[in-house]
């Protein structure tokens, strides 16, 4: 993750979820002057990127279903019906990311953590949206891509 935020100047995050809470396990802060911020211990209820791919690529559809109400719209505007959600919560476990952007315009973009073939994390990096452009996209998800490949090869090489 130190060399993700270094390579980036973006902050990138290791989650989990529990109890339908996001709990930030560890996390690398950039060095800019306008970041995201994250702060320890940070539970939250509103599906950010790393919490919709955590659980599109861990529950199968009937866990998923007991487990999701849907997103009040201005946290997810784009999954107001059950049908909508469903397809968007599809598309994130087919492309195994998940990218979000909030009211407050941070962009947030996130990849499973695999350990003996299970999900059991996200890493996801956050910044803002006016730093989210063509050029810095392409180097945000190839970069985030391959940090995630590095930790689940490590991982399953523990397992």
């Amino acid at each position: 993750m130190e060399e993700l935020t270094g390579r980036l100047n973006e902050t990138s995050l290791l989650g989990i979820l529990r109890n339908q809470k996001r709990f930030i396990v560890t996390w690398s802060i950039a060095t800019r002057t306008c970041r995201y911020a994250a702060r320890p211990n940070r539970t939250s209820t509103k599906p950010p990127a790393d919490v919709c791919c955590w659980l599109t690529c861990r529950q199968g559809e009937r866990q998923r279903d007991r487990c999701h109400g849907l997103p009040q719209p201005h946290i997810w505007p784009e999954a107001g019906s059950r049908g909508t959600l469903l397809q968007a919560l599809d598309d994130i476990r087919e492309k195994g990311l998940a990218v979000s952007l909030s009211a407050k315009h941070i962009v947030g973009l996130a990849v499973p953590i695999y350990r003996a073939g299970q999900v059991i994390a996200s890493l996801s990096v956050f910044l803002p949206e006016s730093r989210f452009t063509d050029r810095h996209r392409t180097e945000i998800l190839e970069s985030l891509k391959a940090a995630a490949r590095k930790i689940n090869e490590w991982l399953e090489k523990e397992a």
